[in-house]
């Protein structure tokens, strides 16, 4: 995952910056929204290459933290509407159900990953709706974890 810091208006904006494919991307910014973002051309989707302008238009922020950040997926209208696995592992910890209502930040899950536990915190506020793992488990990467719905 690369991390930017771009200015639009004159407005500083911090991007996470995750490749899923050779021409997609998920896009996190620094309020909690995450967008599934696809380049493409009028002669159809971009080379892998396309990410290359995003650099240099781009300030670099600081380097992410060590801990891997969870993945979200993105609704069309840009609302988060699950949590996915950041990295292949295995769940320590589940520490809420179908049902609770959650806070952005907020532990939802223990994982272990290269012999590390990572809490996976929730992206968004809202309602969990589905909880699609169990201690124990081992998921690979992507995989969803928690599925949201608004309060």
């Amino acid at each position: 995952m690369r991390r930017y810091t771009i200015e639009i208006g004159g407005k500083p904006y911090t991007l996470a910056v995750d490749e899923v494919a050779t021409d997609r991307y998920t896009v996190s910014l620094d309020d909690g929204e995450s967008y599934d973002v696809q380049f493409v051309s009028e002669d159809g989707p971009a080379p892998a290459a396309a990410s290359a302008p995003l650099a240099p238009a781009a300030r670099v922020a600081p380097p992410p933290s060590s801990s891997p950040a969870a993945r979200s997926v993105a609704t069309p209208a840009g609302r988060v509407s699950a949590l996915k696995a950041p990295l292949p592992g295995a769940i320590v910890s589940v520490a809420v159900k179908a049902g609770d209502t959650v806070t952005r930040g907020q532990v939802l899950v223990t994982m272990e990953t290269m012999k590390m536990q990572n809490p996976l915190r929730s992206p968004r506020d809202g309602i969990v709706e589905e909880i699609c793992v169990q201690a124990g488990q081992t998921v690979a990467h992507n995989d969803l974890l928690v599925r949201f719905r608004d309060a």
